[in-house]
């Protein structure tokens, strides 16, 4: 026990001298508001989504798909886009149906997803950013944001979907640029929206910047490896398999979302007390009780 404990506090004594440093505070800082601002948050915006936007963006691409009559649907683009083999493929396909079934069934579902669930992931979102920037931003008439939100983000996650389209008229130089231009512009109307205009967008711009790039390396590692691991869930457990793949990821998406939330609050404060005191503003934990990050509100 005497050895265990010596190497514990020489764990901690370097863990201390890290975070007394500019880069090991900023991220001593995003740890604790990260811990502070989550709460389940990403598992709660994972459900919300399958039951709100999977349905809805299944009722739009089974419309468009008819109207056009080319037989594509939502389980198709996946499929080519992550490089899903048999018999996984097959199974993605039953499991999100048929272009003539989704454009009855998806649509009414869809329309009970967002009425029911849609609305409440701005919320969730809000609630997170919120948290993150100690500010309260509670309004009766905050339901058209949540609204206006949903359909802008599903509107996105379309045609994120559909991206080969996009690239193959645009071109991967052109499209790589525009596609971040994209989401750096989503990322930081959000927040802004969604907090009542409370934080300026210039204190806003940094985790907007994190959260584009940090997701579009997401992405691109998605189509190696997301592929892979829903043929061998596919392979092995069936639709369960296929469908936990797909839940898994979206969680791991989630949580980058969370981490990159919490930067533009964090990386204030953090500039702002080096700058006044020549220390970090995040004092490390002792054993005991953690230390909670500053709270403090921006505009």
């Amino acid at each position: 026990r005497l050895r265990d404990s010596r190497l514990v506090l020489r764990g901690e004594r370097w863990l201390e001298r890290q975070a007394s440093g500019r880069l090991g505070s900023l991220v001593l800082g995003c740890a604790l508001r990260y811990a502070a601002s989550s709460e389940n948050s990403a598992e709660a915006l994972v459900l919300g989504t399958f039951l709100s936007a999977v349905p809805a963006l299944l009722a739009i691409y089974a419309l468009s798909d008819l109207s056009a009559g080319s037989g594509n649907g939502i389980a198709q683009h996946l499929i080519y886009r992550l490089h899903i083999h048999e018999p996984a493929a097959r199974l993605l396909s039953s499991a999100f149906g048929s272009e003539a079934s989704n454009a009855a069934a998806a649509t009414v579902i869809g329309l009970l997803g967002f009425l029911v669930f849609g609305l409440g992931l701005g919320k969730i979102v809000q609630a997170v950013y919120a948290r993150a920037w100690g500010i309260e931003v509670r309004s009766l008439a905050d339901r058209w944001r949540f609204a206006l939100w949903f359909v802008v983000s599903t509107i996105l996650l379309g045609l994120q979907v559909t991206e080969e389209s996009l690239v193959s008229s645009l071109g991967w130089v052109l499209a790589s640029p525009v596609g971040l231009v994209v989401l750096v512009a989503f990322w930081l109307w959000t927040p802004w929206l969604l907090l009542h205009r409370k934080i300026s967008l210039r204190l806003l711009l940094p985790g907007a910047l994190l959260v584009a790039v940090v997701y579009m390396l997401a992405v691109g590692i998605s189509e190696f490896v997301l592929g892979y691991w829903i043929t061998d869930n596919g392979r092995l457990f069936g639709s369960f398999g296929v469908v936990l793949a797909l839940v898994a990821w979206a969680q791991v998406v989630a949580g980058i979302w969370l981490a990159c939330a919490v930067f533009s609050p964090v990386y204030a404060e953090w500039r702002e007390g080096w700058k006044r005191d020549g220390m970090s503003p995040f004092p490390y934990p002792r054993p005991g009780g953690l230390s909670q990050p500053g709270r403090g509100r921006a505009s």
